[in-house]
């Protein structure tokens, strides 16, 4: 029974979250760039600028690592936890909460910013005026990443 318990493990360790977690090369700089290409969406929008959340950042990354763990692809996950879940239990209070998500071959901040923006749904969450804070994280699956922006406002 022991060995039966320990195989399964040891499979999901050797593929599981220390793949899909590690942090991407450059991960910061791509981070900056998102920030900067939603921020350049905002202003041409005339809105503000999101401030970086550090909270927030790990609300998203929590996500993304997830969906590349767990190879799924969606705003809730197969338990049905949605965004208000992971943003109460990243013990964000918050007035609202949107997230954007995208999975590409390769980690290109223009690209993942550009197919939010060509979706009106994720262009929407990109240019509301109660946001005041963003967070991005970045999950590294096996053939892609994982990416996903969370904004809010604190209340």
């Amino acid at each position: 029974m022991r060995i039966s318990f320990l195989a399964p493990l040891a499979l999901l360790l050797s593929i599981g979250a220390a793949d899909a977690c590690a942090t991407l090369n450059g991960e910061a700089a791509v981070k900056l760039s998102l920030l900067a290409e939603v921020n350049a969406l905002r202003a041409n929008a005339g809105l503000a600028p999101l401030a970086p959340s550090r909270k927030l950042e790990g609300i998203a990354k929590d996500h993304a690592c997830d969906m590349a763990e767990r190879g799924y692809f969606g705003h809730v996950s197969p338990e049905g936890r949605s965004l208000k879940n992971r943003v109460r239990t990243g013990d964000y209070r918050f007035k609202s909460a949107v997230e954007n998500i995208a999975i590409t071959p390769g980690a290109d901040a223009a690209r993942v910013v550009r197919m939010w923006r060509n979706s009106p749904s994720h262009m929407a969450n990109i240019v509301r005026r109660d946001l005041r804070e963003v967070g991005f994280g970045a999950g590294v699956g096996s053939k892609n990443i994982l990416w996903v922006m969370v904004g809010g406002s604190r209340g």
